[in-house]
């Protein structure tokens, strides 16, 4: 069996990108999914957001690696306990189906066969 290579995901934002303006464009990515709108279609998410995603995420490609997570710009405990929040101020810890994801993963799938068919092989 062979070994394959792969990364934890988190990855620094590009230096023209203020963390700032990224967590507020992925916050609007995040409730423009959730209200069935595509954030790809938005000028400050996309230029703030989806392309930083796209962008790292074909760095990491590049980078040889076999497996390649999705970059994570922004904070995972926030990522995951906006979420929770969110149910708990409905008085439950159940997350609503239509709210547990990632916007990363979303951008990446929406953007796959374009990456596939760039890189000439299936994303792992």
């Amino acid at each position: 069996m062979d070994t394959l290579v792969d990364d934890i995901g988190s990855f620094p934002l590009p230096a023209h990108i203020k963390r700032e303006t990224y967590a507020e464009a992925y916050e609007l990515a995040r409730e423009a999914i959730i209200n069935g709108e595509d954030p790809l279609k938005d000028e400050f998410t996309l230029q703030n957001f989806c392309s930083v995603v796209i962008d790292s995420f074909r760095t990491k490609i590049r980078s040889g690696l076999d497996v390649i997570n999705f970059p994570q710009h922004y904070s995972g405990i926030k990522q995951v306990g906006d979420a929770i929040h969110a149910a708990m101020e409905k008085g439950s810890f159940v997350v609503d189906q239509e709210r547990a994801f990632l916007p990363e993963i979303y951008v990446i799938n929406q953007e796959a066969k374009r990456i596939n068919e760039e890189f000439d092989k299936k994303i792992k």
